[in-house]
């Protein structure tokens, strides 16, 4: 079960680094790129956190190792949806950095 949720939460990192990436290639200028790289770093420590209290209810447990990875996962898709909406959000929004431009 642990192997398991562990691949788990290995396939969405794979998946979180190919969006990051493909986001990071498209935003204009360096600024954007800093920023893009410094909430990365900001988010990877709320999630090694988050997941750590997570966990923490069952300490010490077997269960221990499964509860961290489902949460990594978990958090990890969301981040995805995060950064996914920015590669393909619509000209006019006011949130996107990248915008796609309309025919």
């Amino acid at each position: 079960m642990v192997g398991c949720y562990a691949q788990n939460a290995g396939a969405a990192d794979t998946e979180l680094t190919r969006v990051y990436e493909s986001l990071l290639h498209k935003l204009p200028g360096s600024l954007r790129r800093d920023l893009l790289a410094s909430s990365q770093a900001a988010w990877m420590a709320y999630r090694a956190a988050y997941c750590a209290l997570e966990s923490s209810a069952v300490e010490d447990g077997s269960l221990q190792p499964v509860a961290r990875n489902a949460c990594h996962a978990a958090i990890t898709r969301l981040r995805i949806k995060e950064l996914d909406r920015q590669l393909n959000c619509k000209e006019g929004d006011v949130a996107c950095v990248v915008p796609i431009r309309q025919p």
